[in-house]
């Protein structure tokens, strides 16, 4: 009785964490994607919308940082991609390559957007969805920062402030008010039946 009290305390707890950050982002984004260029959204931010749509970008893909299973190290199962806007003088660099480069030069400027995503699961679909012409998802720094190890690899080669990039995390759309609203009041509930078990159970 007791580990079962505990579990549903634990998940409640859990559950209406989660149910908070979701209606965070609900608040703060539109069902609908507004169409941004990267030079805009690392500019100014998102304005009133964090559900959006980027444009004229130039995603660094071999400054990625990928997390893969240790039995499967060909499978992505988290990426963080740096993006830069157009306008960028490292742009020009690139273009001033020779056909044959084998390498890039290094990025010298400070990063300021990055691509999270959980959907890309391989070298092929990041390269997909570095020549996009539009990347979509929604920027979650309400409810997350890069950090941990994804950082550290981070700070290697490029220059990163974790408490200024902004976080596009790919493919994510905000949640329902009704939804984030019966996560939290689910949670509560949970939390709520769970002390009321261990209490009935020691007045039996």
């Amino acid at each position: 009785m007791i580990r079962i009290a505990i579990a549903l305390l634990v998940g409640g707890g859990i559950l209406t964490f989660f149910g908070y950050n979701e209606h965070k982002l609900a608040s703060a984004a539109d069902s609908e994607p507004q169409t941004i260029t990267a030079q805009d959204l690392i500019a100014n931010g998102y304005d009133d919308n964090a559900h959006v749509s980027v444009k004229d970008f130039e995603m660094i893909t071999w400054e990625t940082i990928v997390l893969t299973p240790e039995d499967n190290p060909n499978k992505f199962e988290k990426v963080w991609a740096p993006m830069i806007a157009f306008d960028d003088p490292y742009i020009e660099e690139l273009q001033a390559l020779p056909d044959n480069a084998q390498t890039a030069p290094p990025y010298r400027g400070q990063v300021a957007l990055i691509l999270y995503s959980t959907d890309i699961s391989s070298s092929g679909q990041l390269d997909s969805v570095a020549y996009q012409d539009t990347v979509q998802g929604l920027v979650i720094n309400e409810i997350d920062k890069l950090g941990g190890e994804e950082l550290k690899e981070l700070k290697k080669s490029l220059s990163i402030d974790p408490d200024k990039v902004i976080i596009l995390e790919h493919n994510r759309k905000p949640k329902g008010t009704g939804t984030t609203m019966l996560m939290m009041v689910g949670g509560v509930l949970l939390m709520l039946v769970g002390p009321g078990m261990i209490f009935l159970g020691r007045n039996k």
